[in-house]
C-alpha cells in the first residue's frame, strides 16, 4: 500500500508542476504584444489551463481561468463552455443566470 501512495504523490507532485508551467505560459502569452493582423491563440493557454484544472477537479480556480479568457474573447465557444461547467461543479447555480448563452455551431 506504501508503494501505491508513493506512486500516487509522484502523480499529483506531477500535476502540480504542469499546472505552475502552464500558468507560466499564460502570463507569457497574456504579455506578448500581438501585431493587430496576427490572429489570435488557436487554444489559448489559460484555456488550456481551465481545462486541467477542471480535469484535476478544481472548478472555482477554473472559473477564473475561463474567466480571463473571456475578457481578451468574449465569445470564445470552448471558454464559455468551460466556464458554464465550472460554475455548476463549483456549486454556484444562482450565478448561471449571468453567464453567456452559447450558440450552436450550425448558428440556430
Amino acid at each position: 500500500m506504501q508503494r501505491r501512495s508513493t506512486g500516487i504523490s509522484h502523480a499529483r507532485c506531477g500535476y502540480i508542476a504542469f499546472v505552475r508551467l502552464l500558468r507560466l505560459a499564460a502570463n507569457q502569452e497574456d504579455a506578448a504584444e500581438k501585431h493587430s493582423v496576427t490572429p489570435g491563440a488557436i487554444r489559448p493557454a489559460r484555456e488550456l489551463l481551465g481545462d486541467l484544472l477542471m480535469q484535476m477537479h478544481q472548478p472555482k480556480e477554473a472559473l477564473f481561468a475561463y474567466r480571463q479568457v473571456l475578457t481578451v474573447a468574449p465569445e470564445r465557444r470552448n471558454a464559455l463552455k468551460g466556464e458554464a461547467e465550472a460554475t455548476r461543479m463549483a456549486g454556484m447555480p444562482n450565478k448561471l443566470l449571468g453567464i453567456r448563452r452559447v450558440r450552436p455551431a450550425n448558428g440556430a
